[in-house]
């Protein structure tokens, strides 16, 4: 019996461990922008996959520019975005834990 409630006791530990880190993974998504409202945030977007996909953005982002291979760190984030994210604008997305990190914009249409 106590070899039993072992077993259970180290399985559900497991779980709860893959659990976590499934949920707090790093995830990085590709795309190209449909729309961008800056007052509220939301960014709709198109994935590498051709799904559409909408990821609220938070006050508290890091935002780099990519250019000839660097990244260059942006200060004023949101007004960056506000005039770069316009639709066909290609980027890449980081979340972690549900929520959008960072945000590297890799081509802005003409």
């Amino acid at each position: 019996m106590l070899k039993k409630v072992i077993v259970f006791i180290v399985c559900i530990m497991a779980a709860g461990v893959l659990i976590t880190t499934i949920c707090y993974a790093n995830e990085m998504v590709a795309g190209v922008t449909k729309s961008f409202d800056s007052k509220t945030g939301i960014l709709v977007m198109q994935t590498a996959s051709q799904r559409e996909s909408t990821f609220s953005i938070p006050l508290k982002v890091t935002v780099y520019l990519r250019v000839k291979g660097r990244d260059i760190e942006v200060t004023d984030e949101w007004r960056f975005l506000a005039a770069n994210l316009m639709k066909g604008t290609k980027l890449q997305l980081m979340q972690s834990g549900g929520s959008v990190v960072t945000i590297w914009i890799l081509e802005v249409p003409r």
